[in-house]
């Protein structure tokens, strides 16, 4: 799909890349842990390999899953799936998105892998005629905050969370 020159290289994920893509998904939920305890966890590698097996084997056509290798060692993986097109109803302009999901082992950030994961999502959107990619990125999370900000994407709301376990009933 993409690559060359000792760089990343792009290509369709399948159901072979999976014990890397668990891996590189526990290797990011570690980091989001250390980042952010009270919201992130490392769930159970054989649910997180049963839970990509089956959006392997079970991808929509619409939807796309990739993988980037360097000297044909997985190091990261993305994904791209189909939202809902909007209501009539909604006061939200409809528009035809995906939510896009990424990962790249710790030691291969910074080495061009996600940016050349999300240059091929990009590809793969404008030929699925989409208006857009959304993705979520951890407040915390600053050097994926800094990588998609360089690429052109842009805040479009802000997610705000308030914990109720243990809040005092007299406010």
């Amino acid at each position: 799909m993409t690559g060359g020159d000792g760089g990343p290289r792009v290509r369709a994920a399948g159901v072979d890349d999976l014990d890397a893509m668990v891996g590189i998904y526990l290797s990011s939920a570690g980091h989001h842990a250390t980042l952010a305890p009270g919201r992130y966890r490392v769930p159970d590698p054989d649910a997180v390999r049963a839970r990509f097996r089956s959006q392997l084997e079970e991808a929509e056509p619409e939807d796309v899953h990739l993988v980037a290798t360097v000297d044909g060692v997985v190091v990261g993986a993305a994904d791209a799936i189909r939202r809902p097109d909007g209501s009539p109803g909604s006061m939200r302009i409809p528009g035809r998105t995906a939510e896009v999901g990424i990962a790249v082992l710790l030691e291969w950030r910074g080495r061009g892998s996600g940016t050349a994961l999300l240059l091929a999502l990009e590809g793969w959107a404008r030929a699925q005629d989409l208006d857009g990619l959304v993705l979520d990125v951890a407040a915390e999370n600053e050097d994926a905050e800094r990588l998609y900000r360089r690429l052109g994407y842009g805040d479009v709301s802000v997610t705000m969370a308030r914990s109720i376990a243990a809040e005092p009933a007299d406010r």
